[in-house]
């Protein structure tokens, strides 16, 4: 998901909520106590979709839309009333906190075992950042690679990322003619090219800078793409990215897939997104 729909929902969460909890009657004190709960989802999901920082400024500004309504309402009210709401407070401020710590934590750990598998294989980690091969073979199966780097990535100025589309050529023998062949062609080239387009846009939504980004066509006819990113590709890079599709046993030996073969023969780490 990209950031600024992240965002938009986050937004619309709160002001939603917010809306429910002032529209509402004072004397209506359960559905106050629901609203109250319901400032939970947005504060979670802040504190996991962009980490500890921004969990805790939500948990904040829904503390502070909340709190209206306990000095309106509190008149008269026992220590009791006034604690209870205290600690949702705290609630709000720690589910946002741990909730930011999976995620920044989560991030970490991948980074760790990048520079792990780095070093197992013999390789040094870049001084300014990774080197990233997002590799589109597929409109269906391309983006899901650029929608896990926006997630799991952390935006560098040091990183480059190369957003590879590859095309292949189809088979003359399944067409009549040569203009058919070449329509057929050009069309297939056109779909990758729009998907690596949209890939990098994504990347560029996601907080990468676009010096950092770029793009690359590769055109094959009877090679496989795996074999052509070994022999051409996989030595500038530390890590590639692509989609795997979503094939039985009898479908991979049949057509092969690019993804395991990368797996199983690149240096360097190799992420497939199913």
């Amino acid at each position: 998901m990209q950031r600024k729909k992240q965002i938009v929902i986050l937004v619309l969460l709160m002001a939603g909520i917010s809306y429910l909890h002032f529209s509402t009657e004072t004397h209506s004190p359960v559905l106050h106590l629901l609203h109250r709960e319901l400032y939970l989802a947005p504060v979670f999901l802040a504190g996991f979709w962009f980490g500890r920082k921004v969990g805790v400024l939500v948990a904040a500004v829904a503390s502070f839309l909340f709190l209206p309504w306990i000095l309106v309402t509190g008149h008269g009210a026992g220590s009791y009333y006034y604690i209870d709401n205290l600690l949702e407070v705290i609630v709000y401020a720690a589910v946002g906190y741990f909730a930011g710590l999976y995620r920044d934590t989560r991030i970490s750990g991948l980074s760790a075992l990048h520079r792990q598998r780095l070093e197992a294989a013999g390789e040094s980690t870049p001084e300014k950042g990774q080197r990233v091969l997002l590799c589109i073979d597929s409109p269906q199966t391309g983006l899901r690679g650029a929608r896990f780097i926006a997630r799991n990535f952390v935006p560098d100025q040091g990183s480059a990322i190369t957003v590879l589309g590859v095309t292949r050529a189809p088979s003359r023998d399944i067409f009549r003619s040569q203009e058919a062949w070449q329509e057929a062609k050009q069309q297939n080239e056109s779909r990758i090219r729009e998907a690596a387009h949209e890939a990098r846009t994504l990347l560029e939504r996601a907080g990468f800078p676009p010096q950092g980004l770029r793009l690359e066509l590769l055109e094959i006819e009877q090679e496989s793409v795996a074999r052509k990113i070994l022999d051409e590709w996989q030595e500038s890079f530390s890590t590639i990215v692509l989609g795997a599709p979503r094939m039985t046993k009898t479908q991979e030996f049949l057509f092969g897939n690019a993804a395991i073969k990368l797996v199983r023969a690149a240096a360097c780490p190799v992420i497939a997104v199913p």
